[in-house]
């Protein structure tokens, strides 16, 4: 009896494990205050801490500011660091706050358009 005990828990451990790797930080499902965006100029990264892709803009208007876009659907051929890109499509807050880096703010991207600037 104990060893189907033991196999159940394990089962479900790696069930929870699983949902654990799905990273949660946006619900593209369920896009929260939606702003569409427009032909803007980035540059794209990888977050190694929370193993997303982003693109990373400066705020008009700042001396330092960025807005970093966490990426809903990118296709793997932009999925290169430093990559230059202008895109457009929808984007909406965090489904789970993150901490983001001093003068940065993290918000989520649905594509719509990208391709890349020589």
């Amino acid at each position: 009896m104990k060893k189907i005990y033991l196999i159940t828990f394990f089962l479900l451990n790696i069930g929870c494990d699983k949902d654990k790797s799905n990273n949660k930080i946006c619900d593209c499902n369920n896009k929260i205050n939606p702003i569409e965006v427009v032909n803007v100029e980035g540059v794209i990264n990888f977050n190694e801490d929370i193993q997303e892709w982003y693109v990373s803009v400066h705020k008009e208007n700042t001396y330092d500011m960025m807005q970093l876009f966490i990426f809903c659907n990118i296709e793997d051929s932009y999925k290169t660091v430093n990559k230059k890109v202008l895109f457009s499509g929808t984007s909406f807050d965090l489904a789970t706050k993150i901490n983001a880096p001093a003068g940065s703010d993290y918000t989520c991207m649905d594509i719509s358009f990208m391709s890349d600037i020589p």
